[in-house]
């Protein structure tokens, strides 16, 4: 199976595996996506709601580039007849390094947008938007979040370059944790980890008793 020559692409794969297991999921590289062809096409990254699942929920294809091999990428799943590869609950293209020319990606978005299809691209600071929508896809279907855990991997891998402010934005207005309390004090417990957290925690607290 084909798999990332590049560090970078590498690394950003092993960033979304244990991202999927900070949230929950069972999470594998390389997964095929003919299971009685473990050598042929493979998904870069594949999650699971639980072990034992024959199609994943998510998927995750990396990109160094937008390449030739991001044409081919969407085919080799969503082409697929259901018996053989169930469509995805979400797909997630991500392109670290753009380059000059987009229309590649816009000819993409416009052919699978309807898949829950949508290219990220690092180059263009769109961190923020892919953590996003990762969480609110995952909302949907478990509506909890360490984000304790979460916080933790993002300030101690610098996997990616995110801020921890919008971050902790976007999880109140996705309202993991917030009827329970628990939103509240995980910001608590990272102020007892990080400085930088305290007058994002101070903030927050202010939102709490102001609403």
């Amino acid at each position: 199976m084909a798999q990332h020559k590049l560090l970078e692409g590498n690394e950003f794969i092993e960033g979304l595996r244990v991202l999927g297991a900070i949230l929950g999921y069972v999470t594998e590289s390389e997964f095929p996506v003919i299971a009685t062809d473990p050598d042929g096409i493979a998904i870069d990254v594949a999650w699971f709601l639980e072990n034992g699942q024959k199609f994943p929920l998510f998927i995750f294809e990396v990109e160094t580039t937008a390449s030739n091999s991001m044409v081919y990428n969407p085919l080799k799943v969503l082409s697929k007849p259901n018996e053989i590869f169930e469509k995805p609950l979400f797909y997630f293209p991500i392109v670290l390094n753009q380059g000059q020319n987009s229309s590649r990606i816009d000819d993409l978005k416009r052919a699978y947008g309807i898949y829950n299809y949508s290219i990220y691209r690092l180059s263009l600071y769109e961190e923020l938007l892919l953590i996003t929508d990762i969480l609110a896809q995952h909302r949907r279907l478990l509506g909890k979040l360490d984000i304790v855990n979460l916080v933790d991997f993002i300030k101690q891998s610098q996997w990616m370059n995110l801020s921890i402010s919008r971050l902790i934005t976007q999880i109140r207005l996705l309202d993991f944790e917030i009827k329970s309390g628990e939103f509240l004090q995980s910001i608590g417990i990272l102020t007892l980890k990080y400085q930088d957290i305290i007058p994002i925690f101070c903030s927050e607290l202010e939102k709490f008793y102001a609403a």
